[in-house]
């Protein structure tokens, strides 16, 4: 069983492939279009909180604009969109772990729907994309997710009959509100339209007490996803049968890894960045040919500290790594995938920015990055690849704590 396209290098090299970088994680990455779209959408989680229980059922909203071709947005008509729950609260401070992840949010490939979690209520939400961006709740929205704390998807595109997909829902289970359970990822099956349905027993993968994971990375094509769980240090392959049985088909751990954050998928190539925070460094991966085995080689040292989410080019040749603590992103020349080259170390707007979950516009000429301080960067992605940030940060409409949590865009 192959899991990416093709591998990250060739395969000369026996068990894997693998290289390294330096700093975060997490990949996106959008194509241009390859034809004229009349909008250019951005969505995000506000992540509206149930703090102390003073909500627990529909505060929570998803914040949609358009990109007017010169980085200006404009509120969705509508938006926000209620999504039936609540997010998780979290203020500076506090520990990460219950906002550390990424796919919050996420757009099926056709671009016709949208989901995202309800973290402190157990949920997610799906709308339908209308022709004008807005969102419409499919009926049932929002569903149970199997466990507690949903905090990321991961969607596999048409993989069962051609219009139902298979949805990975990471319980990240690190809610101080929310005592007992365990982490899990639990699997469901997505229509084309929107309906979601249980899938049978045994459709819930448990993790240890304590894990925390943190994304399910969907690959190219197939029936698997790596999990990076984020307090174990480790990074784990995973297959999933057509009734939705989760298999652990290998786990490997970076060389003194305590902690793992965001998987950035290569666009072109087999292969993916995950971020070390603790260690300040970047592992990059691969996959072997022979049945789902993760390859690692090493790391980089990052020049910000805690590299945390990261976001790869439509061309494959520019790794954006955000260094959350620093207010920082770094930019990488990943020309040669296998040797990143630092570019640039940029500066976000802001005394206390704290940029977080990032993805380009659909044209490729911005880079937005959510932001903890309740805001959305967008910044100006230069003839090389550089980043400026001309325009000022969007205040985002939701309230002071409620800690922005993922980001998917969109041409429509």
């Amino acid at each position: 069983m192959k899991m990416f396209k093709r591998d990250l290098f060739p395969e000369t090299c026996a068990a894997v492939i693998v290289a390294v970088v330096t700093a975060l994680v997490l990949v996106c990455g959008s194509a241009s279009p390859a034809f004229a779209q009349s909008l250019n959408l951005v969505y995000v989680n506000s992540n509206i909180s149930g703090a102390n229980g003073a909500c627990t059922s529909n505060c929570n909203s998803v914040v949609g604009y358009s990109n007017d071709g010169a980085g200006n947005l404009t509120l969705l008509p509508n938006a926000p969109y209620l999504t039936g729950g609540a997010g998780v609260a979290w203020t500076p401070g506090q520990p990460d772990a219950l906002v550390d992840a990424d796919q919050e949010l996420i757009v099926n490939a056709a671009g016709t729907l949208l989901l995202t979690v309800n973290a402190h209520s157990n949920t997610f939400a799906v709308f339908t994309i209308n022709s004008d961006g807005s969102l419409t709740a499919v009926n049932g929205s929002p569903f149970a997710s199997g466990g507690q704390e949903p905090i990321s998807l991961g969607l596999a595109n048409n993989v069962l009959n051609g219009n139902v997909s298979m949805l990975v829902v990471v319980n990240k289970n690190s809610d101080p509100l929310q005592t007992g359970g365990v982490p899990n990822y639990t699997t469901f099956r997505v229509s084309s339209t929107g309906a979601v349905s249980t899938n049978p027993s045994g459709s819930t993968f448990n993790l240890a007490a304590g894990v925390s994971p943190a994304q399910a990375l969907m690959p190219h094509a197939g029936r698997n996803f790596v999990g990076v769980e984020f307090n174990s240090g480790n990074v784990a392959a995973y297959s999933f049968s057509t009734a939705g049985v989760i298999t652990q088909q290998s786990t490997s751990t970076p060389t003194g890894s305590t902690q793992v954050l965001g998987a950035a998928l290569h666009p072109k190539l087999g292969g993916f960045y995950v971020a070390l925070p603790t260690q300040a460094k970047i592992a990059v991966y691969g996959w072997s040919s022979s049945a789902g085995l993760l390859g690692y080689k090493a790391e980089v040292v990052s020049p910000g500290k805690a590299p945390c989410w990261s976001v790869i080019n439509s061309a494959g040749t520019r790794l954006y790594v955000a260094n959350t603590p620093a207010s920082t992103i770094t930019v990488y020349d990943i020309s040669n995938p296998a040797s990143p080259k630092q570019l640039q170390y940029f500066t976000v707007t802001g005394v206390g920015a704290l940029p977080t979950n990032m993805a380009f516009d659909t044209t490729g000429n911005y880079l937005y990055a959510t932001d903890r301080v309740n805001v959305l960067h967008v910044m100006n992605v230069l003839s090389d690849g550089t980043l400026s940030e001309t325009i000022t940060p969007v205040a985002l409409p939701t309230p002071a704590g409620s800690a922005p949590v993922g980001i998917a865009t969109l041409s429509k």
